[in-house]
């Protein structure tokens, strides 16, 4: 058992996955000392006098050993922000990230290959489905990973093309991840073939808890933290998808939005979001064209630095030396995460650098 992340469960279970619980794991080295903590320890921490008495509580009632083993009975695993091999680089660069993420499946690698998030209405249209269908399905087989909500309409779609084409997909949920918690109901068989695809779902909520309104908002701002960019087919002015797309806008990611009829309350807020700014795009060419990723053949593999971005240039120039980590090639080439990740992934999936685990890249002609 990692007592460590075992404590930070318990405490997340207490609080009920409360925004506190980011004072908490900021103020206190480990979990044991957090849950271990007095009253005047815990109000120096930031927390409130509820969760101080959910706390106290909690110490009394909680087997923490059992909690954590009901954890491995389910296959759900934790990463926490301190895990820095493993923990998602750009979630990690959001305000507020989460301290704990609950992952069923395969746990996302540090730097998500192409992470693309695809969101929409949960009432599509017939002709908002078909767009979905194809561009999810282009950006899947393009070697993107698609991050959605498990959501009726888009989300369940960008989740479907990209198990068709066995690309891993990443569903981020706004309840907890164990069969029984797990929302929306209908799709629980779509969330196994995730898993079974080497997709995976993700929450900061613990396994059990039951989805609430005000999850689906800190839902999103995940969605939008784990990608490069948002991309919105179909949103009502109302739609939880322009909550993910402001997120996006304040982390700094790219937001695009599929236009249509202004007579359709679907498009309104899509349209919306295009006269504000967002990109407008029509297929998964455009959304690769914004992100400047581009989709060479094996046979078309360029090499010379002078063909790539600035970007991708620094990076292929902190590699010249041979094998290089990802912290010295970011001290190196002095990238933002954003930045970084979109050339890190475009160079690998040319087929110009190669990952050769633990976090180590190297050139391919070298």
């Amino acid at each position: 058992m990692n007592e460590d992340r075992a404590y930070w469960h318990a405490i997340n279970i207490a609080t009920n996955a409360s925004p506190h619980i980011h004072k908490l794991y900021e103020f206190f080295d480990t979990g044991q000392t957090a849950w271990s903590a007095n009253s005047s320890e815990m109000k120096r921490a930031g927390a409130s006098e509820e969760i101080i008495a959910r706390m106290r509580k909690a110490r009394e009632e909680l087997d923490i050993l059992k909690e954590y083993e009901k954890l491995r009975r389910e296959d759900i695993a934790i990463i926490t922000r301190k895990d820095i091999n493993s923990y998602p680089s750009l979630l990690a660069q959001i305000t507020n990230p989460p301290p704990l993420l609950y992952c069923r499946g395969e746990i996302p690698k540090k730097d998500i290959r192409f992470p693309i998030a695809v969101v929409g209405s949960r009432k599509a249209t017939k002709e908002g489905l078909k767009i979905a269908e194809s561009l999810c399905f282009d950006l899947a087989r393009a070697g993107c990973t698609l991050i959605s909500g498990l959501a009726l309409g888009i989300d369940a779609q960008a989740h479907k093309q990209a198990i068709a084409n066995n690309t891993p997909t990443l569903a981020v949920l706004g309840s907890g991840i164990s069969d029984s918690a797990l929302y929306p109901k209908y799709h629980v068989h779509l969330a196994h073939e995730i898993i079974e695809k080497n997709g995976c779902l993700i929450s900061e909520f613990p396994p059990d808890t039951k989805a609430e309104r005000g999850y689906f908002p800190r839902r999103n701002r995940i969605i939008a933290g784990l990608s490069l960019a948002c991309v919105v087919i179909q949103a009502s002015y109302k739609s939880g998808a322009l909550i993910t797309a402001r997120y996006s806008l304040e982390e700094n990611r790219e937001v695009m939005a599929i236009p249509g009829s202004v007579y359709v309350p679907q498009h309104q807020g899509t349209n919306a979001l295009i006269k504000r700014g967002a990109h407008l795009v029509r297929n998964a060419k455009d959304v690769l064209d914004v992100l400047g990723i581009s989709t060479l053949s094996s046979n078309q593999k360029i090499f010379q630095s002078n063909t790539r971005s600035v970007d991708e240039q620094a990076i292929l120039k902190a590699l010249e030396q041979g094998i290089v980590y990802l912290d010295d090639i970011a001290e190196h080439a002095g990238l933002p995460a954003p930045s970084m990740a979109r050339a890190i992934t475009t160079l690998e999936i040319d087929g110009i650098i190669k990952n050769v685990g633990n976090c180590a890249y190297v050139r391919a002609d070298l």
